[in-house]
């Protein structure tokens, strides 16, 4: 398949473009995150072969995905994807975005951030991620 050029969701990139199901995919993982006990949420979308980037060690799998961020979850963690892009038969793509973490503790300031997550449809028609990191960024005025 051919790269298709997706459009991001801050533009209103439709769903059922390329990157699309990455689009939708990455909006119920941050929905899912935002709620009590969600950082789980992240090893439920992981594919088998998923790595997380970020922190001191590689994290890999679904089960240690999913245990580390619960363990390692803020009391605040938003999201949002601002772009996405996949490949024209829609198997494998990307989305980019930004993020706000407050910590657990109060009176600290928020830490702002931008990601980047690769997504693959499983053979069920799933997308998961397969990769994902991210870095610091400066606060938007």
């Amino acid at each position: 398949g051919g790269r298709g050029g997706g459009r991001g969701a801050a533009e209103g990139g439709p769903a059922a473009g390329p990157g699309g199901g990455c689009i939708a995919a990455d909006n119920q993982v941050a929905g899912e995150a935002g709620r009590p006990r969600g950082g789980s949420a992240l090893g439920r979308y992981a594919a088998a072969d998923a790595v997380t980037l970020g922190g001191p060690v590689l994290v890999r799998g679904p089960d240690a995905i999913q245990e580390h961020m619960a363990s390692n979850t803020p009391a605040d963690w938003k999201w949002r994807p601002v772009f996405a892009d996949g490949s024209a038969a829609g198997d494998l793509g990307f989305t980019v975005g930004e993020s706000v973490i407050r910590a657990k503790t109060t009176g600290e300031a928020p830490s702002y951030g931008k990601y980047l997550t690769i997504w693959r449809r499983d053979q069920d028609g799933n997308v998961k991620f397969v990769t994902k990191g991210g870095t610091g960024r400066p606060a938007q005025h």
